[in-house]
């Protein structure tokens, strides 16, 4: 038997720190997104080439300023479609819709470089 006036186990700090870790790799990819780095911009020889994000229908997403260069390709995926669309000019707005062949609801990507250099996208249908 052990004596009753031991005291209570605790969390020790490497659980806290394991929790933490967690933590730090949950938020990884969302704040890279936001704030990582700079875009590779548009590639060169295609008109509008291949997206370097690709988001889901209802996503939104706002790049910090600076993050994201005029003409790079951004795009939004569902049902099926996947609708890409540059970054326009600083101040302008571009939106890209498709409809699926058999009918039903599409997709519309709508990308907005607002005057501050902040890209903001939109998916939706």
């Amino acid at each position: 038997m052990s004596p009753s006036s031991r005291a209570a186990p605790v969390e020790g700090r490497s659980t806290w720190f394991a929790v933490a870790a967690i933590v730090l790799l949950t938020l990884l990819a969302p704040m890279w997104i936001a704030y990582g780095g700079t875009s590779p911009g548009p590639i060169e020889g295609s008109s509008l080439g291949a997206p370097i994000y690709l988001f889901e229908l209802g996503q939104q997403r706002t790049f910090a300023p600076g993050r994201m260069d005029e003409g790079s390709v951004l795009a939004c995926q569902a049902n099926g479609l996947t609708v890409s669309a540059a970054v326009p000019a600083s101040g302008r707005s571009v939106s890209a819709h498709q409809d699926p062949a058999g009918g039903g609801y599409g997709v519309t990507t709508r990308i907005s470089h607002l005057a501050d250099d902040r890209v903001v996208i939109r998916c939706t249908r």
